[in-house]
């Protein structure tokens, strides 16, 4: 006899010498749980829906800060080939002008150019410690671990677009300012 039956909840009422419980009221009970069950369900899905929306948006977002990474890591290199070549643009001018016959080697600034390491995803484990006796609960329970999953996959793809972004912006400002030394 499974628990959650009719018979088993009289059975368990003559147990404990208590009233049997009235079998309409019982049914009504028994599909109001159901109905929430599948509420429940519906709601979970949804949001793992959402959750798989938002984490490719983050994905692409995260595939555009890195190719603002790339083109900065590029132009660095311009910047420094110029510096090599050309030195300052008032050299440049010297050069061209001819009056300016030798030209002082520079030494170059090398940028560290810090790879944005892949953040360790980190999980954090549903922890059940009741004994799950019916199918609804370990189903339950694995929905609300992928949400929790996906939650997490989505903290961390996050943690790692910040800290490409904060590199975009230290790499922009920095090369901002060497351009406007190099014009000097």
């Amino acid at each position: 006899m499974a628990e959650g039956t009719y018979e088993y909840e009289c059975m368990r009422a003559e147990l404990l010498g208590i009233e049997k419980p009235n079998y309409d009221i019982f049914m009504e009970n028994l599909r109001k749980t159901e109905q929430k069950e599948v509420l429940e369900e519906e709601v979970d899905v949804e949001n793992l829906k959402k959750i798989n929306l938002e984490h490719e948006g983050l994905t692409k977002t995260s595939g555009k800060l890195d190719e603002v990474n790339n083109i900065l890591k590029k132009t660095q290199s311009k910047i420094n080939q110029m510096k090599i070549s050309c030195g300052s643009v008032a050299g440049l001018l010297k050069n061209r002008l001819g009056s300016f016959t030798s030209q002082s080697s520079l030494d170059v600034e090398q940028v560290e150019n810090k790879e944005t390491p892949n953040p360790q995803e980190t999980t954090n484990p549903c922890n059940d410690t009741s004994e799950t006796s019916t199918p609804s609960k370990i189903v339950t329970s694995m929905r609300k671990s992928d949400l929790q999953k996906g939650l997490d996959k989505d903290l961390s793809a996050l943690d790692a677009m910040i800290e490409k972004a904060e590199h975009a912006q230290y790499s922009m400002s920095h090369q901002t300012k060497q351009m406007k030394s190099f014009i000097k």
